[in-house]
This record gives C-alpha cells, structure tokens and sequence, in this order.
C-alpha cells in the first residue's frame, strides 16, 4: 500500500509597514519585525494580512493627534501617511471562522521604551497619551489547541482524549 502525503500550505500572517523618512518597506510575515529598531524613525502606518483560511484580521492605530482610528482589515492602512504623524498604539484581533483555529500575538517597539512583552486578542500594544511613537512591530499567528474531552469510565478507568466532536467514553 502506498501513503499519500498531503501538505497544506502554512498559515502566516504578513505586515508592511510605512517609515518616516523611508516610505513603505517591503512586508515581512510571521513574527519578524517591520519598521525599524535604533534610529529613532517613526512608524507611520501599517498593514496586515493573513493567509489563514476564513480568517480576517482586524487592526486599528491610535495617531498622534489624532487618537484611535477606525478598524481596518486585510490589507487596509491603519495610520496615515504623508502627513509625518507617528502611530502611537496597535489593536490587532482575528475574526471569522478560522479564529477558532489561530490566535494573534503582536508586539511594539516604542521610542524611549524598546519593545514591549507580546499582547493578543485586542489588547493594546504601544502607549496613548505618552507621546511615545511605535518604532517597529512584530506579528504572528499562533495555533490553538483542538479542544479534547476526556471520559472516566465505571471499572475501564481513564479514556484517551476524544477531539472536538468526537463521542468520549463508550454506549
């Protein structure tokens, strides 16, 4: 009997950012970083997104002067361009069905500060009322774990886990 091997290609999430003084940078997926680290350059506006199936990511900036614009998704510009102010704090959240499936971490590098621990789900990464620019952000989708459910049974003891809709324990 022969095996057949199938390979899905892997789920990554891509981010491109726009630089003062330099314009929009190439993208880079998967955790590594976008703007720049030690030259004091503002991060000015950014996009995401991702190739994981049925899944949308969803971000927003908050703008120096401006405050926290509207969400955007999938490819959109988050900040401004052109108009030389720094993003000053990032949202990042996943939707759709494929969320159930991936999580999103996301970190800043923000002037004065350096980088920041990794946040997720929505929560805030940058500072807002500080004056503090992003300098650089890094952006990775991380697997969760298939939810298992495991069955004690009457005189056979403990079971193997069961995945998500599989009957666990016997009938």
């Amino acid at each position: 009997a022969s095996v057949v091997r199938v390979l899905l290609p892997r789920s990554s999430v891509s981010s491109t950012a726009h630089v003062q003084n330099l314009g929009w940078l190439p993208p880079v997926s998967d955790g590594a970083t976008a703007g720049t680290t030690g030259r004091s350059l503002d991060l000015q506006a950014l996009r995401l997104s991702t190739t994981a199936p049925d899944t949308v990511i969803r971000y927003r900036a908050h703008v120096a002067t401006i405050g926290w614009q509207a969400w955007r998704s999938s490819s959109e510009t988050a900040g401004t361009t052109g108009r030389s102010l720094a993003v000053e704090a990032l949202q990042v959240t996943l939707t759709g069905a494929g969320a159930a499936r991936h999580g999103i971490e996301y970190r800043a590098h923000v002037a004065g500060l350096g980088w920041q621990p990794w946040r997720t789900e929505g929560a805030v990464a940058g500072t807002t009322g500080q004056g503090r620019s992003i300098e650089a952000v890094q952006v990775r989708l991380t697997p969760r774990a298939p939810a298992t459910v495991t069955a004690h049974e009457e005189r056979r003891g403990g079971q193997p886990p069961a995945g998500a809709g599989a009957p666990a324990g016997t009938t």
